[in-house]
């Protein structure tokens, strides 16, 4: 063998190898890319599940004497307003929810969801006569 088959050789080698790390790289993106895809999908799910857990436990005070954290300290919640910001949200938002997810059923409001509606253009739905808001449901 000469030098310059070995030099070819060596650069068929790299290349070969750069080829390789540019697929295992576009794999590794790639896997992150359904990985994105798939929290966004659960995100979704998750939403309608996670409003119909808070609307039992509202609904059923169970939120009394629980030990969390609010606003950085430990306390025993008693109302449902220091739970909701220790689970990290407003009780107007969470009480919004429940609202619009109560007014307009489980079918329409997934359907929101997915559809990517705001909470805002929900709300003015739930607010309708509910003649109208079966109209548009």
């Amino acid at each position: 063998m000469d030098n310059t088959e070995l030099t070819v050789s060596e650069m068929q080698n790299a290349a070969a190898l750069t080829a390789q790390n540019l697929t295992f790289e576009k794999a590794q993106i790639l896997e992150q890319v359904g990985a994105i895809k798939m929290a966004a999908l659960t995100r979704k799910f998750v939403s309608v599940t996670e409003i119909e857990l808070l609307t039992n436990i509202k609904k059923n005070k169970q939120y009394k004497d629980l030990p969390m954290t609010v606003n950085g300290k430990s306390v025993f919640v008693t109302t449902f307003e220091q739970f909701c910001n220790a689970i990290g949200s407003s009780v107007e938002t969470v009480d919004n929810n429940i609202r619009n997810y109560q007014r307009l059923g489980v079918e329409f409001f997934e359907y929101a969801q997915n559809a990517g509606i705001p909470q805002r253009a929900l709300g003015q739905i739930g607010r309708l006569p509910e003649a109208d808001r079966q109209a548009v449901i």
